[in-house]
């Protein structure tokens, strides 16, 4: 049975407006390229329209890997819909990612939810961490605390 990875990257709306998710998009792309990913997990949605965290909720099946793409605009909602989904699937791996990610670990610490945000991938490489990421959480099968810093 394959586990649910969903993505997301929050964006600020202009009317009915809003940019398309490109990094997010970019990591899916490139993690399914790998045929272990391919045959393991499977991708959800793509979430980028600003909504009610509860409608979010609602379209998420037995989410394994919970990714967010953190930027100014959108930290702050994360945290929010992060602690819900942790709440209703508590086994979910929360990762954060993206160019409001610090290099040390005061974003978790600020969080002060004990084990929510297990891990955050910097900026630097993020395509080939987050790929390094989910197969590490695939072989262990636990969740991996801390800053995560690809070289």
């Amino acid at each position: 049975m394959k586990r649910n990875i969903y993505l997301s990257q929050f964006n600020v709306t202009f009317s009915n407006f809003a940019y398309l998710p490109y990094g997010a998009g970019c990591l899916a792309a490139y993690a399914w390229n790998d045929d272990e990913i391919k045959s393991k997990f499977s991708l959800g949605e793509l979430f980028f329209m600003r909504e009610k965290p509860e409608e979010v909720m609602e379209r998420l099946d037995n989410p394994f890997i919970f990714g967010f793409s953190c930027l100014v605009w959108n930290m702050e909602y994360n945290k929010v819909l992060a602690k819900k989904i942790k709440e209703k699937y508590p086994d979910c791996f929360i990762v954060f990612g993206g160019h409001n990610i610090p290099f040390d670990t005061s974003v978790l610490e600020e969080c002060s939810y004990e084990q929510l945000m297990e891990a955050t991938i910097r900026r630097n490489h993020a395509i080939i961490g987050f790929l390094h990421l989910v197969v590490a959480v695939l072989v262990a099968l636990r969740p991996v605390w801390g800053v995560l810093h690809p070289e």
